[in-house]
């Protein structure tokens, strides 16, 4: 069920004639940091202004560092771009590689230190990601060091209006300890507190886009998709645990419908997300182009399900990164005690998963 509308709280800020609007952070191993601000003022005239920033850690003891930084706000937006570099910087590592340390980010705008215009603050890790696509080698590299993805794909609920950071915890513990490294989140926006949870917990995620299947292929249906992607981008491009972006779900569902994959959106999507992020490996969609390794390369199987009739056709399919994966798994053997309902134990019937009781199928 993809979400439609408004479906999380709703604030109303009121604030200065100038603040910051966003802010955008990418880093590299060696603690380079970049920021790209925007300012935006509805002031008639330009202001001088300074903006002071502040990094410090977040879940360890590692150095930060302060600065000033002058700023020309003109009417409208303003971008204002800075690079600094932290000392001794401690890296974000997935939880089986190391410590998912995290830096935090203070930036207050003002003209007069001790009345500030506006503070906004973002958490960040200092890592970089590469991919490593060829028929030889399909590999993710963390910091340098390769990492074997062991993943799954993940929807909270049905409803994403239903869902809680409790819940979400709950996910991500049954996630971790299954000894997982990677969720996929499957074709939506979750809310912020999951990545904000995997950033703190080291746990990689795969990010799609909100494209599933067949979709219009119009001009103006492709400038409201690139739009949206790049308010995904905007919305979550400074977590750590992000480390793949992909524009499109099997976008070639219906084999003989494949102009979603060859004219519109998906082409623009991946073009754009490539210059939007070229931090982050990008997929032009995920499954059905497992030959194109420069730009996508993931399969999905589904033997013993929709396939074939048997889970064992599985039996010596090696892809290089398999991303969706399902069977119908066999039917248990095992009957409880005539009364009793085995709340442990679950099978599958012709499609229907059952609890195992008196009255179910063996």
């Amino acid at each position: 069920m993809n979400p439609i509308g408004v479906w999380g709280p709703v604030r109303l800020l009121a604030g200065a004639q100038t603040g910051i609007g966003h802010v955008g952070i990418r880093t590299e191993a060696n603690g380079a940091v970049r920021l790209a601000f925007t300012v935006e003022s509805i002031a008639d005239r330009e202001r001088a202004l300074n903006l002071r920033l502040s990094l410090r850690p977040a879940n360890h003891d590692g150095p930060g560092l302060e600065t000033v930084i002058p700023v020309q706000a003109a009417p409208g937006v303003t971008q204002v771009e800075h690079a600094v570099r932290l000392r001794d910087a401690r890296l974000w590592w997935p939880w089986d590689q190391g410590a998912p340390n995290l830096y935090m980010l203070e930036a207050t705008l003002y003209r007069d230190p001790g009345d500030p215009l506006d503070r906004v603050c973002e958490t960040f890790g200092v890592r970089e990601v590469y991919l490593e696509r060829s028929a030889e080698r399909f590999a993710y590299h963390i910091n340098g060091r390769q990492v074997f993805i062991r993943g799954t794909s993940y929807l909270p609920d049905l409803y994403l209006s239903r869902v809680t950071p409790a819940t979400l915890a709950r996910d991500l513990d049954l996630i971790t300890d299954a000894g997982l490294n990677l969720a996929r989140v499957h074709v939506h926006v979750s809310p912020k507190a999951l990545y904000e949870m995997a950033d703190r917990r080291g746990l990689m995620l795969w990010q799609d886009f909100e494209l599933n299947w067949l979709h219009d292929y119009s001009a103006a249906f492709e400038a409201r998709a690139l739009a949206l992607q790049r308010a995904m981008f905007r919305h979550l491009g400074n977590h750590p645990s992000i480390v793949t972006w992909c524009c499109y779900n099997e976008p070639t569902m219906l084999l003989l419908h494949r102009e979603n994959m060859l004219l519109r959106p998906a082409p623009a999507l991946y073009t754009d997300a490539v210059q939007q992020d070229p931090t982050r490996p990008v997929f032009l969609c995920s499954g059905q182009r497992a030959h194109d390794l420069e730009r996508a390369g993931d399969v999905h199987t589904y033997y013993g399900a929709i396939w074939t009739r048997r889970f064992t056709d599985v039996h010596g399919h090696a892809p290089h990164l398999n991303t969706e994966f399902g069977f119908e798994s066999p039917p248990t053997r095992r009957r409880c005690a005539p009364g009793r309902t085995c709340g442990s134990a679950r099978t599958t019937w012709r499609g229907a998963t059952t609890g195992c009781g008196p009255t179910r199928p063996s």
